[in-house]
């Protein structure tokens, strides 16, 4: 007779595969990701937005801008979003090139998310993670925006 060992279920909410906001939410990070890439090659390529590339560069980085907010705007009318992951969206919209303003504090925004990963870590590894890539989106989104500066001054030197 062999043994039969016997799994119990983790609830829905838990399973990352079982959860569409959870799939909602990822799909939002990777946009901020693919955004955050084509802004970063924009200001690397120091291309003039006044040229073939620079014009190039920069619709792929306004499209993937795009992305995010419908993607955000998509996730927010979900009804069983949990208070987790609408307050962190409603975050990340401050992110968006139209919201961003210039004494926006990025570490604390990192350090808070970054905080509410390790607090997750024990009981929800997936969410963990989730917190934590958006901790990172800050982290890089303030690179960007130090770069893009920086590209300004080269520029009109």
């Amino acid at each position: 007779m062999s043994k039969t060992s016997t799994t119990t279920a983790n609830s829905a909410g838990k399973l990352y595969f079982l959860n569409p906001e959870r799939i909602a939410f990822q799909a939002v990070l990777d946009l901020f990701n693919r955004a955050m890439r084509h802004e970063s090659n924009l200001y690397l390529s120091g291309a003039s937005i006044h040229t073939d590339i620079g014009t190039e560069l920069g619709d792929h980085a306004a499209k993937s801008w795009s992305n995010c907010e419908a993607a955000l705007d998509t996730l927010l009318m979900m009804p069983n979003l949990s208070k987790l992951l609408r307050v962190t969206a409603q975050n990340l919209q401050r992110l968006l090139p139209e919201h961003i303003t210039e004494d926006f504090d990025y570490q604390r925004c990192f350090k808070a998310f970054a905080d509410k990963s390790k607090t997750l870590r024990k009981s929800d590894h997936g969410l963990a993670d989730q917190m934590m890539d958006t901790a990172l989106i800050y982290h890089v989104h303030e690179a960007n925006v130090k770069l893009s500066k920086l590209q300004r001054v080269t520029v009109t030197d």
